[in-house]
């Protein structure tokens, strides 16, 4: 297991939920994701530093806010060197007055 905290360069890992793995003591099937964790990236982190934002690069199979204290990394899978090829966001704005 690798802390977030111990990321010090951008890269696609293999993580579980913690809380999910007693489902797989008891002979369930334990699901793991590919995400990007980029330690540069100032909004991945929440202001309190306990939820990380996964979904912003192409790849990445959980989407949403999830807390760090909840993901556990179990291999990096690349490391970054270059830019990290983030989705374009779109701003969705309604009909105009």
């Amino acid at each position: 297991m690798i802390s977030t905290t111990e990321i010090q360069s951008p890269c696609i890992v293999i993580c579980h939920f913690k809380n999910e793995e007693l489902h797989e003591k008891a002979g369930g099937r334990l699901i793991r994701y590919q995400v990007t964790i980029d330690p540069n990236n100032d909004n991945q982190l929440s202001p309190s530093g306990e939820f990380i934002r996964f979904g912003d690069v192409k790849g990445d199979e959980i989407t949403g806010w999830q807390p760090c204290i909840n993901i556990v990394v179990d291999e990096t899978l690349f490391t970054y060197e270059q830019e990290i090829p983030y989705n374009n966001n779109v701003m969705v704005r309604g009909a105009a007055a």
